[in-house]
């Protein structure tokens, strides 16, 4: 069975995510902007990408969540934000004993 084939009997939605799937499975450096869904070709060793369709930025590594921001101020802020989620675990942790 050839592509078309297949194309024909999936509803549209799974035939965007196949394609979209099937781009990123035949390049490593493969990404899909989270705001429109399109596909980029990204380089590690510069992260911040701009979608050729939307002109959004996105972050190859973390896709949208620090629009503005370096990766390393990103990565500190889950950092400190995980300190404080797990210090406020113990504490409750501990008061329900």
């Amino acid at each position: 069975m050839e592509e078309k084939d297949i194309q024909v009997l999936v509803r549209a939605e799974t035939w965007v995510k196949y394609e979209r799937f099937k781009f990123q499975k035949k390049d490593k450096n493969g990404r899909v902007c989270p705001w429109c869904e399109t596909p980029e070709l990204g380089d590690p060793g510069q992260p911040e990408m701009d979608c050729g369709k939307c002109g959004k930025k996105f972050c190859y590594f973390h896709s949208n969540a620090h629009v503005g921001k370096s990766c390393t101020e990103y990565e500190q802020r889950m950092h400190e934000e995980n300190l404080k989620n797990q210090a406020m675990i113990s504490s409750i942790a501990k008061v329900g004993r």
